[in-house]
């Protein structure tokens, strides 16, 4: 039954569809009617599975990693002190969560602290219970906006995927998942795991350091980035 989807042949004395063999005459549309149903069928069919991979709220699927795009020049990797990457703006970061959503790291007024996490980390699965905890309890960082970005994820690596394991350990702050080139741990000059920035309400850098850190001395790098 192929040939009920060729164009329909054209008779040399009028121009008009020629019924070809074995078929009847008749108006030009009946012959394809019945295939065109099933085409629209299968168009409908189709926006509705396509539908189910995109939310209301315009979600796309779940990935562990996003595009990021960094806005202003890079900070120096962390070295000995004095800290290079300290009194500079730190690099805007636009990208997007698991889930798709939006997540913009940007000079907006705010003091930050943002939190580099890589899921195969030892340090970094240590970390994420205690800072959780503190976010979620009575002593969290009032007046400092909280980000995480997930980067240097490994599928071959331990503890894949990323967001299954900051799910699973009820992580409350936005999370951007950084690209496969790490390029937001670049931008801020990344030494290690877990990596923290501390930026003032200028989104001036005040203060990056390398490894597992006290909940007490997060409190008073805290402090310091609210009063500046």
């Amino acid at each position: 039954m192929r040939d009920r989807w060729l164009a329909p042949e054209r008779s040399e004395a009028d121009g008009r569809p020629s019924p070809g063999p074995g078929r009847r005459s008749g108006p030009r549309h009946q012959p394809i009617r019945a295939g065109a149903r099933a085409v629209m069928g299968l168009v409908a069919g189709a926006a509705i599975l396509s539908g189910l991979f995109t939310t209301a709220g315009g979600a796309q699927a779940p990935a562990e990693t996003r595009p990021v795009e960094v806005s202003g020049a890079p900070l120096p990797k962390l070295g000995p002190e004095p800290d290079p990457g300290v009194g500079r703006p730190m690099p805007e970061l636009r990208g997007a969560a698991f889930d798709g959503q939006p997540v913009r790291i940007i000079r907006d007024g705010k003091p930050k602290l943002v939190l580099f996490l890589a899921h195969w980390c030892p340090h970094c699965q240590r970390e994420v219970p205690r800072v959780t905890a503190w976010l979620r309890g009575s002593r969290g960082p009032l007046g400092v906006d909280v980000y995480a970005v997930a980067s240097a994820t490994n599928r071959e690596a331990p503890n894949y995927p990323p967001s299954a394991w900051l799910k699973r350990e009820g992580w409350p702050a936005p999370v951007l998942a950084d690209d496969e080139k790490g390029t937001a741990a670049t931008a801020v000059g990344l030494s290690g795991y877990p990596f923290f920035v501390l930026v003032d309400r200028a989104g001036t850098v005040v203060h990056r350091h390398s490894g597992e850190t006290p909940i007490p001395e997060l409190e008073r790098l805290i402090a310091r980035v609210r009063g500046a």
